[in-house]
């Protein structure tokens, strides 16, 4: 595992500490946000590569 002291966890963590809820939710909203995007992004991928797969399920 790496640590650091920049990214999302790291920051998660610090506005917890100073009790700023606010900052903890935005952040949590933004990684949720990054991660619907990542898997939307490679289902695109997944179904544009792979046209094979999908072809004989339209039919």
């Amino acid at each position: 595992m790496i640590a650091t002291q920049y990214g999302f966890g790291h920051q998660i963590i610090w506005y917890q500490q100073l009790l700023q809820t606010n900052m903890v939710m935005a952040l949590m909203v933004m990684a949720g946000l990054i991660g619907f995007t990542i898997d939307r992004g490679m289902l695109f991928l997944n179904r544009r590569i792979s046209k094979w797969k999908y072809a004989q399920a339209a039919e």
